[in-house]
Order: C-alpha cells, then sequence, then structure tokens
C-alpha cells in the first residue's frame, strides 16, 4: 500500500509540474519560455558584417504575369510579340487579327484605381524574352503610338467570375508587318497614359483563359477540297512576352528591400563558421 501511495504521489507531482511549466500561446515576454527550432539543437543568432541595396533602373520581369501601369515612384511596361506565321496555312486569308487582354491583377485594388488608358505603341527594333533589358529597347520614348485601350478595373462579382475580355483588333499594316520574316517583327508595347493604378495581365506562360492571346479568322483554300473556300481561325500565344519595372523611390533608413527579382536587389554578407 505504501508503494502504491508513492507511485500515485510522484505521477500527481509530474502533472502539476507539467502544467505549470507548459508554454501557453499567449504567453509573451518574460511568461515566455524559449525554445529551441524543431529538428534543431539551439540557435545563434548572429548580425550581417555587411549589407546593400541596389537598384537595376530598368530590369525584366518573366513567369506568367505582364504588368502595365505607374505610381509616383514605380513604372512598368510590357513588350508582347507574336509569330503568326507559325501556324498560318500556306493558301488562307486573314480577314480579322485582335489580341485578347484579361486583367488579372489590379494595384492599389479593384474598385480603388481608375481604368487603365493603355497605349499600344510599335516596337521598332530586335529584342526577345531572354534579353530584355533596358539596353534592348533604347528608343523606346520614340515609339510611334498605334492606338489606345481603355482595361477596367472594376470590382468583380462574384469572384468566379472571369474579368471582362478586352480586344483590341490589329492594323492591317501592322499585322502585315507581323508576317514578314522574323527578324523584322518586333511586336509591341504597351504602356500606361495615366497614373495612379498597376494592372497584370497572364502571358503566354499564364492560365490559359486569361493569357494574352491573338485571335485570327479568315478564310483557307485548302488543296485537299479543290481549293473550295473553307471558314478558318485559330489562336496564338506570345512568342515573347515580359515587362519591365523601374523605381525611383528612397528606401527606408536601416531597411533593405526585395521585390521578386524585379528591380530592387539586396545583399548580406552573414558571418558564417
Amino acid at each position: 500500500m505504501q508503494s502504491t501511495s508513492i507511485i500515485r504521489w510522484l505521477a500527481l507531482t509530474a502533472v502539476f509540474l507539467l502544467a505549470g511549466c507548459s508554454q501557453r500561446e499567449s504567453d509573451t515576454g518574460a511568461d515566455a519560455i524559449p525554445v529551441s527550432p524543431a529538428g534543431t539543437e539551439g540557435k545563434t543568432v548572429i548580425a550581417a558584417t555587411h549589407s546593400a541595396e541596389w537598384d537595376l533602373n530598368l530590369s525584366a520581369g518573366r513567369g506568367s504575369t505582364l504588368q502595365i501601369g505607374e505610381t509616383a515612384d514605380f513604372k512598368v511596361v510590357s513588350a508582347i510579340r507574336f509569330q503568326p506565321n507559325d501556324i498560318l496555312p500556306d493558301s488562307v486569308t486573314v480577314d480579322t487579327a485582335r489580341i485578347r487582354f484579361r486583367v488579372d491583377q489590379v494595384y492599389p485594388g479593384r474598385g480603388n484605381a481608375p481604368d487603365l488608358r493603355m497605349l499600344i505603341k510599335q516596337i521598332t527594333e530586335p529584342w526577345d524574352e531572354d534579353s530584355l533589358r533596358e539596353s534592348a529597347l533604347p528608343n523606346r520614348a520614340n515609339y510611334p503610338v498605334i492606338d489606345t485601350l481603355l482595361l477596367p478595373t472594376n470590382e468583380i462579382v462574384p469572384d468566379s467570375v472571369l474579368p471582362t475580355a478586352i480586344y483590341w483588333e490589329v492594323p492591317d499594316s501592322i499585322f502585315e508587318d507581323w508576317l514578314l520574316d522574323d527578324s523584322l517583327n518586333y511586336g509591341i508595347l504597351l504602356e500606361a497614359e495615366n497614373p495612379d493604378v498597376i494592372v497584370g495581365i497572364q502571358s503566354a506562360e499564364g492560365a490559359t483563359n486569361y493569357s494574352v492571346q491573338l485571335e485570327m479568322t479568315g478564310t483557307e483554300f485548302p488543296e485537299d477540297s479543290s481549293f473550295a473556300a473553307v471558314a478558318w481561325g485559330d489562336t496564338l500565344l506570345a512568342i515573347d512576352d515580359g515587362y519591365m519595372a523601374s523605381d525611383s523611390s528612397d528606401s527606408l533608413a536601416h531597411h533593405l528591400r526585395i521585390s521578386q527579382g524585379v528591380y530592387r536587389r539586396a545583399l548580406l554578407v552573414l558571418p558564417f563558421g
């Protein structure tokens, strides 16, 4: 009986100790018990010996999103190039060619930003997605404006509804340039005409329902049907697309900023070992 009482006393003591020492999620400051990160024996905090931040001024953004717009300190433009010769049959007459835009993202938020008046400019010099840097488009300030297009930034209710598709009819003279030798097809530059709004649209790497795409319709005269006229249509994603962003804002004192590898870089040197 005495051994049984001792065992019960030890069990109760253990329970009280665990209850008294266990850390609650609400414990802070002096009540919080420092613990080691899971899977480690301890942790050491060290300061960086060197740090720096620099601005690439104008650098390429790749991936599934393109951006167009500007704020007080930030401006971003997008370049797109289609290569319709890749899919056009030999015996086809193209009647219409249009580009579909669908706004995916809005800064500072849908319903809180003006609609974007987008300038569509004709790029007059060679470039490609892999070398899209400031030096790649040195004459961009002088590109001729082909047209303007209004991209809406209104709220979408319900969220499951796709944003409205906005279409730009490609002028015949521009489309004919795109049918020239691929080395002479330079595509278009998309740039904001009004400030205080940045929109995101999806590139060729984005979702099918959102990607910017060239839609063509016309008439084909296939040889295997004795050249009888047949309705024809197809869609094409950009062969090259990317955005370039420039930032002129000042950094906060004692802060470093980074941003998805787009326009600002930060470096830390840590004295490990």
